[in-house]
């Protein structure tokens, strides 16, 4: 068996907001990471962007200075005294923190001559600069432009660059007839623009040439160690960021891109090996602090007008012809708290229904779906939309209803251009090197009378033993070592992993030449598991030649019950049926006194192996239909030996205080004849043999209070719970 050693000092990382915000994709909620869900597989060709209806060229007049203020950390309000600048009024208010340092801030303008942005483009202001607070602000601040907005007329501000000549919208948070009212973390050049309302739907569908399945990401939003409560904004700023400036640039569809990290194979039928993509969208979810900025977003947009949701939408990207970010809460709790979520809105369009429109939404938690969509009416309010915080709550049914959708635009709340940063990572394989825990898959060898643990390099191990033991060897940043949950894929062709969660340990029993697997390493937060990494490992098994050699017959997850231990029933499908364990009730318990325990057991097994037990076969539990068989063609002699086996049991007792013990156990060897004409081919040349006869075996359990592990305080008596078999292996010699 695989000598583990269990280190303690593996730390989670817990992401919580105690303010107004509750949990939502950024933090850390109820969420369940064993749920797997097969990703869809994206046969269409690859989409090409569509191009910009405009080229956002604008003519201007020679800049002129406004207004120059000193702002204070402790913040302050910019207020523009300045009739005839076309900004008269304008006030930018500075919550306290959000500089940690001084700001010295200039505000100017330049009249804008004549564009060639289209008829959607009518600024209301002059092209508005502010110099001095380029960078990200801690705090959102809110800017109020004082405009004349036409009559029917719906206004908003979009950040504007001389050099790309391409506008981006900024948050809305207010517009009516003498104003419009939004917020951003950083300032560059921006205006004031308006649209007829009319235009916007009868330019329906408006469609920003995005599509789930093509540039969405393939996989779900499961969360991470670094994200466990989601990376809903990660995922779907990465897919904005990646068709603006990938796909915009003549790159392939994001939507399978950078599957099994862009290696070969290809296993489309796999989202766990695309790991750098994956990090990718945890650490810009992370990197932008989603949770916090929820809380921010929520403060911020308190005030915000529900109606015009869907025309910032609209408006924007009938513009820039770009997919926006959107961001959405549910209502407070009892305890003020509230849920988050982002997503893409990728178009707007007109329902079936007369009167009825309906936004069009890439929703991480469902990639590649095109059916998702926000509907709203005549009166512009946008029905409450169901999702959850991450994909784990949607399959476990445990979806929210999110009634405060806001438009957030693209790059106006978090560092845009830290994205890119982490792209490059991403493309030189890299990505979360620094700041996920390193995993490591490691096995035993061999070495005279004992086993050495050696750690798999380059992803390849040779061996000459048909079974051995793997797990996942985690390490923090102080270089201290835990054992991660696993999750193993039995080749490259596999959609469903075998979960060795209990033991943390994957038998592999290997066939020769090339066997390849894949080990998807996991950790749990809050009861839940969450994404590792993962690793493709080849072992080559090579067997040595030997006149004496030993075969193997595991069988996993058996349990054995109480009173007498008879067996639950456990089948798979088809033919072949685990063997029947009995086991006589022929042990005892002695408590010596009130704080220590040892129980000594021998017990014999009967197998009844005529209910088709081959040789080499592998049943996996709770997986119906699962089982593999290894060839192996037993040679012209007389005798089978069994010469010894090997199982380990978890054991549950329960005291009559309520105390709740647990104890571990491997056991020794054994030596039993079978005579081989108790054995039935059923395919010689796969090397398939069936016992028709009864085989026994004894062995003898011991649990002393000088092991931790099974040493408990408690008061009265104790019965034992349950005895669970986790795993059995019977060690076959055949003689030459």
């Amino acid at each position: 068996m695989l000598k583990k050693t269990f280190i303690n000092g593996f730390s989670i990382l817990v992401l919580a907001v105690f303010m107004i915000l509750g949990t939502g994709c950024g933090g850390g909620g109820d969420d369940d990471g064993g749920t797997y869900t097969d990703p869809v597989d994206n046969s269409q060709d690859d989409q090409v962007k569509p191009p910009s209806v405009n080229d956002g060229k604008l003519v201007l007049e020679a800049q002129t200075i406004i207004v120059q203020q000193a702002v204070a950390s402790t913040g302050g309000t910019i207020q523009v005294d300045s009739p005839g600048s076309g900004i008269d009024g304008l006030t930018m208010e500075i919550p306290a923190g959000a500089y940690s340092t001084d700001k010295s801030i200039s505000i100017s303008t330049q009249k804008i001559q004549s564009h060639s942005a289209g008829t959607a483009f009518n600024p209301l202001t002059p092209l508005i600069h502010v110099t001095g607070a380029e960078d990200i602000a801690d705090e959102i601040i809110r800017v109020n432009i004082p405009v004349t907005v036409p009559e029917n007329y719906f206004a908003m501000a979009f950040f504007y660059d001389p050099e790309t000549q391409k506008f981006e919208g900024m948050p809305l948070i207010n517009q009516g007839r003498d104003f419009v009212t939004t917020a951003t973390r950083h300032f560059s050049s921006f205006v004031v623009s308006a649209v007829n309302e009319s235009e916007l739907k009868a330019g329906m569908p408006i469609d920003s040439g995005f599509l789930p399945g093509a540039d969405d990401f393939r996989f779900a939003n499961y969360g991470s160690w670094l994200t466990p409560g989601g990376h809903c904004a990660g995922q779907s700023i990465g897919a904005i960021w990646y068709y603006d400036q990938e796909k915009g640039a003549g790159e392939p569809d994001l939507h399978g891109n950078f599957d099994n990290n862009s290696q070969t194979p290809p296993t489309p039928g796999i989202w766990q090996d695309d790991t750098h993509a994956y990090k990718f969208c945890s650490i810009v979810q992370y990197d932008i602090d989603w949770t916090d900025l929820e809380g921010k977003i929520s403060q911020a947009f308190q005030d915000a007008n529900p109606a015009l949701v869907w025309k910032a939408f609209a408006y924007s990207i009938l513009l820039t012809n770009e997919p926006q970010l959107e961001g959405m809460f549910t209502a407070p709790d009892e305890d003020g708290r509230k849920s988050g979520h982002a997503m893409v809105i990728y178009g707007v369009e007109e329902n079936d229904d007369q009167d009825a429109w309906r936004l069009l939404v890439a929703d991480p938690n469902y990639p590649a779906k095109q059916d998702r969509y926000i509907y709203f009416d005549e009166t512009g309010l946008l029905e409450p939309y169901s999702s959850a915080a991450n994909a784990q709550d949607a399959a476990a049914g445990y979806g929210k209803q999110y009634t405060n959708i806001y438009y957030i635009g693209k790059g106006a709340l978090f560092p845009w251009n830290s994205v890119a940063n982490r792209f490059e990572e991403l493309e030189e394989g890299t990505i979360g090197n620094d700041i996920f825990p390193e995993c490591t898959i490691v096995t035993s060898i061999p070495v005279g009378n004992e086993d050495r643990l050696v750690e798999i390099k380059d992803n390849f191990l040779e061996t000459s033993q048909p079974l051995i033991y793997l797990y996942s060897s985690v390490k923090n940043e102080s270089g201290e070592e835990s054992v991660a949950y696993l999750s193993v894929f039995e080749g490259r062709d596999s959609t469903v992993p075998i979960d060795v969660d209990l033991e943390k340990t994957y038998p592999a029993m290997l066939k020769e030449g090339d066997n390849w697997f894949g080990f998807y390493s996991k950790t749990a937060v809050n009861n839940y598991y969450k994404f590792l990494d993962f690793q493709w490992i080849n072992i080559y098994y090579k067997p040595e030649p030997t006149y004496v050699f030993e075969e193997y017959v595991l069988q996993d997850n058996l349990r054995l019950t109480e009173d007498g231990f008879v067996p639950e029933p456990y089948t798979v499908t088809g033919s072949i049926q685990a063997p029947n364990i009995t086991n006589p009730d022929e042990g005892y318990f002695n408590a010596y006194d009130a704080n220590q325990h040892v129980y000594y057991n021998t017990r014999t097994f009967s197998a009844d192996i005529t209910s088709k037990l081959p040789f080499y076969i592998k049943i996996q539990q709770n997986v119906e239909g699962l089982w593999t068989t290894h060839s192996y063609t037993l040679p012209n002699t007389d005798q089978v030996l069994l010469t010894r086996a090997r199982e380990r049991y978890w054991l549950h007792y329960k005291g009559s205080d309520g105390s709740d013990l647990k104890g571990y156990s491997d056991t020794g060897t054994m030596t039993l004849m079978i005579d081989k004409s108790n054995l039935k081919a059923i395919n010689e040349e796969m090397g398939l043999y069936v016992f028709e006869g009864n085989v026994n075996f004894s062995y003898r359990y011991n649990t002393n209070t000088t092991n931790p592990a099974t040493s408990y305080e408690f008061n009265g008596s104790v019965e034992r719970d349950e005895l669970f078999l986790t795993f059995l292996t019977l060690f076959v010699t055949v003689p030459q």
